[in-house]
């Protein structure tokens, strides 16, 4: 079932041509990647996808609603949350703190409630703490759930940059290189937490990325991006053996190592 339709979208800035009548869908249970050489449109691509940026023209559907001139909160309440890397996580508060803050999407409550301490917002109060706690041991996080965003190590803050994302309630989680700055092992349980999030949590992943050895062994289907217009699209299999990406890479950039050569 089509869970995200982009048809035919394009955005110009100025004079630069972002992207072009780019077509691609996301189906709801899947693991998509959209890739490509720095300056290929991804990004506009995200931002168009999540209210940043409003496209010139086509239509991007979200269930069947049309979402490309909506406010950026209007479409994170429909259920698409995007990650914006680092840049999400507020360093001064707990790892406990920065989920309980990103759950406003899913708790909120009126006003009167929260001043005068209801028993409607104590439950409320109770689950999101529940919730925090899930989440934080699925991603691995939990003893340092006291711990100060600014004190982690880089990888623990990417986990923390998934960790806010759920905590907002998403059915299509949309992640910008999640693997950036990350060792051989800590990539690999990415890949495993990745997998465990789409298949066991029901939740819908498109991702941007660059380590093509996670794109390989991840996506169910890769997307690929050049100079704003889509080139290729596929499975890993089909993408890996397409000589437009070859191409695009320079030959180099799409190389992977280890089983995910051989996935």
């Amino acid at each position: 079932m089509t869970m995200l339709n982009v048809d035919n979208v394009s955005r110009r800035f100025g004079g630069l041509q972002a992207t072009r009548n780019v077509c691609f869908q996301v189906n709801r249970g899947e693991i998509v990647s959209l890739i490509g050489p720095n300056g290929a449109g991804k990004t506009t691509m995200f931002n168009m996808i999540t209210g940043f940026v409003t496209p010139n023209e086509g239509e991007i559907t979200f269930d069947g609603v049309s979402v490309g001139h909506l406010k950026p909160h209007k479409i994170a309440q429909l259920g698409i949350v995007r990650s914006f890397q680092i840049t999400n996580v507020f360093s001064g508060l707990t790892v406990r703190e920065n989920l309980v803050t990103a759950h406003y999407l899913r708790a909120r409550g009126s006003f009167l409630e929260t001043m005068f301490n209801t028993s409607s917002a104590r439950a409320r109060d109770r689950d999101v703490q529940e919730n925090v706690d899930s989440i934080l041991t699925l991603v691995g996080l939990q003893e340092l759930a006291e711990e100060e965003a600014r004190n982690l190590a880089y990888g623990k803050l990417r986990l923390l940059e998934i960790a806010i994302g759920l905590s907002a309630a998403p059915r299509l989680l949309l992640l910008d290189e999640p693997a950036a700055g990350l060792n051989t092992e800590e990539s690999v349980r990415l890949v495993a937490l990745l997998r465990h999030i789409c298949r066991e949590l029901d939740i819908t992943i498109l991702l941007v990325e660059h380590d093509m050895n996670v794109v390989m062994e991840v996506s169910d289907r890769v997307v690929v991006l050049n100079f704003g217009e889509k080139i290729a699209e596929g499975t890993p299999a089909d993408i890996r053996s397409n000589a437009a990406v070859i191409e695009a890479y320079l030959g180099g950039s799409l190389e992977v190592s280890g089983e995910a050569a051989h996935a």
